[in-house]
């Protein structure tokens, strides 16, 4: 069975969508592409594990690596 290593969050909306879900995360790692959305995601109940310096889609993925790994297998599916 294949889980959710990570979720990127792109925006306040994204975040504040997510935390209406009420799923189980478990795991995974959050990241949030600034400070304006991983403020809005704590807000909203959830735990930001990752944001990166640059806040750009490069940014991201670094930061992601930088949080998982580069050894895992990557999907990356982008919803803003």
């Amino acid at each position: 069975e294949m889980g959710v290593d990570a979720i990127a969050l792109y925006s306040p909306t994204a975040a504040r969508a997510l935390a209406a879900e009420g799923l189980d995360l478990g795991g995974a790692q959050i990241a949030a592409i600034g400070p304006t959305t991983a403020d809005a995601a704590r807000d909203a109940g959830l735990r930001v594990d990752v944001v990166p310096d640059v806040y750009s889609d490069e940014g991201m993925a670094e930061a992601l690596v930088a949080a998982i790994g580069s050894s895992q297998e990557a999907c990356v599916e982008v919803s803003r």
